[in-house]
């Protein structure tokens, strides 16, 4: 391979610079601050599309979880490098569900994903130091930065796309509730199955597995004892639930409140109150569930669809 510049001496490029914090600032960039060997990264996806070197790297605009660069080859190919921040997500199973769910959804759903070159979850592992996912480029702009310009029978086409691939998402099911993603990665439950247009298909190389959820990992909630799928129920999966929130209660440092709930005569939280009120959950859980299957199936969501993630 031919030499390169030298990545790792843009400090921009590891560091959150998209804007400021208000509240514990320190901290905030502390968690969205990442190092690793972006020389090598840059040999990694070059190798990943056949090029010899990569000659020019421009970070995007940081989101709060990642950072995604776009890498240009000597040989004109294009791909998007993107690598997670500490607060991104349980380590390994966060990178591998999100790689696997992509994939399943370009081949199996006919969702316009990107495709993945090369990537890896272990970031101890890879002289890389980091997870990453080296992906296609998707050609287009953000949805947020037309979207006024656009005129309503534009926007209506928009709203209608987005319709049908919600539609394609949730037309199929899965055996258990969790997250996806290839068999090798996780320990696959012995129903594993999905069903497409009312068949069941044992596909040897997906799984449900552990949820990724960032419910299951803000707060501290990460380091908690608890079970993270798959479940066989949606029952199941409200029990842990309750499991999961008592335990952050009752171990975790509380939260700070960004909202206005300790003035006069407002509610004021307190272990004892959010303990009561989870007792009061369990025993409600049944009666909350909804009898329509169609409803409470397993099935594969967008959970972060708005304007800036739409191209």
């Amino acid at each position: 391979m031919g030499s390169q510049a030298d990545w790792n001496s843009n400090e921009e490029f590891f560091k959150f610079t998209r804007g400021r914090f208000v509240i514990d600032e320190a901290e905030n960039l502390q968690k969205r601050e990442i190092r690793f060997d972006l020389n090598k990264l840059a040999y990694v996806a070059a190798d990943s599309v056949g090029a010899t070197k990569c000659i020019s790297i421009k970070k995007y605009p940081d989101s709060m979880f990642d950072k995604t660069f776009l890498m240009s080859m000597e040989n004109g190919r294009e791909v998007v490098a993107k690598v997670p921040n500490p607060n991104a997500g349980i380590a390994h199973f966060t990178t591998a569900s999100e790689v696997a769910t992509m994939d399943f959804a370009r081949k199996i759903l006919d969702t316009p994903a990107p495709r993945v070159y090369s990537w890896n979850s272990q970031a101890k592992s890879h002289p890389v130091g980091a997870e990453f996912i080296i992906m296609d480029k998707i050609e287009g702009v953000p949805l947020s930065q037309v979207w006024n310009m656009m005129k309503l029978p534009q926007k209506l086409q928009v709203l209608l796309a987005m319709t049908r691939l919600q539609k394609q998402w949730l037309g199929v099911s899965f055996s258990r509730y969790g997250s996806l993603y290839y068999a090798g990665d996780v320990h696959p439950p012995p129903d594993n199955h999905y069903i497409k247009d009312g068949k069941a298909v044992k596909d040897s190389e997906v799984a449900i597995g552990p949820t990724t959820g960032r419910d299951w990992f803000d707060g501290g909630r990460s380091v908690l004892d608890i079970e993270r799928g798959p479940w066989a129920s949606l029952m199941q999966y409200l029990q842990v639930v309750a499991t999961r929130e008592t335990k952050a209660i009752q171990s975790l440092k509380p939260p700070k409140q960004i909202a206005l709930f300790c003035g006069p005569k407002l509610y004021r939280p307190d272990k004892e109150k959010k303990l009561t009120a989870l007792a009061w959950y369990r025993q409600i859980i049944d009666a909350l569930i909804p009898k329509d299957t169609a409803i409470t199936n397993p099935r594969l969501w967008h959970n972060d669809l708005h304007d800036d993630n739409i191209l």
